[in-house]
């Protein structure tokens, strides 16, 4: 037994990247030697609204952090989970808690796109016309482009604020 969790094989992930629902079974977790969830089915409906209750120290914020970490295996890879502290910091007891959901759920993805077209970008300054690879680089910095727009404005705002509801 280790520190995380030992998931499942990975035909029983989510085949398809159009899925939200989330069915991951055969769940262990542990934390410092201590099972906390030992061969359990974790499924996520769309739509539906879930708590965890529980006493302190059951592992209700280690399987949310293995979540939103993406240390829990058969988790579904394409979906992105953010967690937000229940207790902020001093530092961000300015922030709303709009401003709160945008920081940690919304501007991480944000800047790792900004992060892969800077380096898509060098690549192709040091791009050889012999290559193929250039129209892939092309289309690859398109769909990025489609995605920070999807990420700024309004949209993102709106997202946030049905993630707070």
């Amino acid at each position: 037994r280790g520190y995380g969790g030992r998931g499942v094989n990975r035909q029983y992930q989510c085949m398809s990247t159009r899925s939200r629902d989330v069915q991951v079974d055969n769940v262990t977790l542990a934390f410092e030697n201590r099972d906390l969830l030992a061969a359990t089915t974790l499924k996520i409906t769309h739509g539906h609204r879930y708590a965890l209750l529980g006493r302190n120290g059951v592992g209700k914020t280690t399987l949310l952090r293995r979540i939103a970490s993406g240390d829990l295996p058969g988790f579904p890879a394409h979906l992105r989970v953010a967690c937000v502290a229940q207790e902020r910091s001093a530092a961000s007891t300015t922030r709303t808690a709009l401003e709160e959901v945008l920081e940690r759920a919304f501007r991480p993805r944000e800047r790792e796109l900004r992060e892969e077209v800077a380096a898509l970008e060098e690549e192709l300054e040091a791009f050889n016309p012999e290559d193929d690879d250039a129209a892939t680089i092309a289309q690859r910095l398109g769909e990025i482009d489609d995605e920070l727009e999807e990420l700024s404005g309004d949209r993102i705002v709106e997202k946030a604020r049905q993630v707070l509801k």
